[in-house]
Formats: structure tokens, C-alpha cells, sequence
């Protein structure tokens, strides 16, 4: 083949081969185009599980909060005149009498207020007695025993009479 003929079968195929570059060049632009946008796409995947994640503990937040605030208005509807006639319902109940309640000084921690009795309770047997700590430990409006002494009723008593002196506290969240 001669050089004319060399450059004649260029001239020919010229267009050819240009439209085969523009094509090599166009996918290789796609495709530099593709990766990156794919790089971002999987960003946003990750932001989008991030933010989501994120949502699931505000609410679950949101949800302790209700809880929160739940326990605190059930708590909290209780007045200290309220709470001297529940205890003696509880005593009535699991056969104990009530010989004194006396209120004594509140004591404020740093979520809530302990307000504590001093407590004497007259029982025929410890069976009374362990029903009557059982229900006010039991008890929705959460009483606390903090403190307690059993002995005999004295001499005046029936046999078998046994005398209780304990605290008692209950809680009002602040």
C-alpha cells in the first residue's frame, strides 16, 4: 500500500474513527460521573441510618419523658392527710390497730421529698404484722420502712400482744 492509499482509507474512515473516540471519551466521563454520584448516594444512605437512629432515641426519650411525668402525677396526688388515712386502712386491712402516727420533719434529696412517720402499731401475733409491712412496702404510693422495733405489748397487753414502732416514709418527686 502506497501513501496515498494509506490516507484515502483515512479520509474514508475518519468519521468512523472520531465517533469511536467521542464514544470512549463520553463513557469514560459516565463513568468518572457514575462513581462519584455513587459515592454520594452511599453518603446519603449513611446520614439518612444516622438521622434515623438518632429519631429512635428522641423518641425513646420522649417516651421516658411520659413515663416520667406519669409516675410523677401518680406519685405526686397524694397530701400528707391522704397518706395518714391510707396508712390506717392498710393497718385495718392486715389486722394491726394504730396507736400513734406522728408526722416528722421532711427531708429533701436532690429528685424528691421524703416526707417520714414515726409509727406505733399494736398486733396480736407477727403474722399481722408481716401482712401490715408487706402491703404499705407493696402499696402504689410507695412507702419506704426505714426503721423498726418489735417487742412485747407490756403488761397490760393480752399475751401475745406484740408492740411495733417504725418510720415510714413516702416520696413526692419534685
Amino acid at each position: 500500500m502506497d501513501i496515498a492509499g494509506l490516507i484515502q482509507g483515512i479520509n474514508k474512515h475518519k468519521n468512523l474513527a472520531l465517533n469511536i473516540g467521542i464514544i470512549i471519551l463520553s463513557l469514560t466521563i459516565a463513568n468518572v460521573i457514575y462513581g462519584n454520584q455513587r459515592g454520594i448516594m452511599a453518603s446519603l444512605k449513611e446520614n439518612i441510618d444516622k438521622e434515623t437512629r438518632k429519631n429512635k432515641i428522641l423518641s425513646s426519650i420522649g417516651n421516658s419523658d411520659k413515663t416520667i411525668n406519669y409516675y410523677k402525677e401518680s406519685i405526686n396526688k397524694k397530701d400528707l392527710s391522704s397518706v395518714i388515712t391510707h396508712i390506717s386502712d392498710i393497718a385495718g386491712e392486715a389486722g394491726v390497730q394504730i396507736v400513734s402516727l406522728r408526722p416528722k420533719e421532711e427531708k429533701k434529696e436532690l429528685l424528691y421529698k421524703r416526707y417520714p412517720f414515726e409509727l406505733a402499731v399494736k398486733s396480736k401475733g407477727y403474722h399481722a404484722i408481716g401482712k401490715f409491712i408487706s402491703r404499705l412496702e407493696s402499696d402504689p404510693d410507695i412507702y419506704l420502712v426505714e426503721n423498726m422495733e418489735i417487742r412485747s405489748a407490756g403488761r397490760e397487753a393480752r399475751a401475745g400482744e406484740l408492740a411495733l414502732t417504725m418510720v415510714v416514709s413516702t416520696i413526692i418527686l419534685q
